[in-house]
């Protein structure tokens, strides 16, 4: 694995931990008797949107998944009929 790799590995796992953290906190503190007792904070938005985010990145997600083995898929194709085709000419020039 080279260093790039390792950077980037680490880069997801912290933003996948920070945003983990602060959904976490964000749900607690969109319980009613935490939300009164703090109050309205400007970090956090509207509790709606704890529905609406994850289902949005849950969409994204799988398209995003769809999209990439999609598009392997052609390419392992078109290189396999590339393959194919090489071995017809060779074997038509025989």
């Amino acid at each position: 694995m080279g260093a790039f790799d390792k950077v980037f590995g680490l880069a997801l796992i912290l933003a996948g931990v920070t945003i983990a953290v602060y959904y976490t906190l964000w749900v607690i503190h969109s319980i009613p008797c935490v939300c009164k007792h703090f109050g309205d904070l400007p970090v956090f938005l509207d509790p709606v949107w704890l529905f609406i985010l994850p289902s949005m990145a849950l969409i994204g997600g799988v398209s995003f998944i769809w999209f990439f083995i999609s598009s392997t898929n052609k390419k392992i194709a078109l290189a396999k009929a590339q393959a194919a085709a090489k071995v017809a000419q060779e074997k038509k020039g025989m």
